[in-house]
């Protein structure tokens, strides 16, 4: 998740595009999968201290990164601006009673979490 939020903006605040940094944290966070992936298959080590060691080390890494590209370790959001996905509204959801309020308009990240979950249930 640390990739993926730190690449996010960091790409997306380059580029001006909130869709090439969704992208590139999704590409991100899969490289960081397949680094945890090829420790535990190849090097035989267990899967939850792999994933406490590269959670470890990465969140010295997202700030270190962030210092680098910034020069502020604290406050941010001055130096690369942030930006957000837009909101869509998802067709049926706003018309159940007891969840109108929650559904009215969604942010597109989601909408891709809700169709990658229908995705998951479809293909098993």
């Amino acid at each position: 998740m640390l990739v993926a939020a730190l690449t996010g903006v960091v790409f997306a605040g380059l580029s001006g595009n909130v869709f090439v940094g969704l992208f590139m944290a999704v590409l991100f966070s899969v490289l960081m999968s397949l680094v945890i992936a090829f420790f535990n298959l190849t090097g035989k080590t267990d899967l939850y201290l792999t994933c406490i060691a590269v959670n470890l080390a990465v969140s010295g890494g997202t700030v270190f990164v962030m210092y680098l590209l910034t020069g502020e370790k604290s406050t941010t959001s001055a130096a690369i601006k942030a930006y957000t996905l837009p909101s869509l509204t998802i067709p049926g959801l706003s018309s159940i009673p007891f969840l109108k309020g929650a559904f009215r308009a969604q942010y597109t990240d989601l909408h891709c979490f809700y169709q990658c979950l229908r995705s998951i249930f479809l293909f098993e």
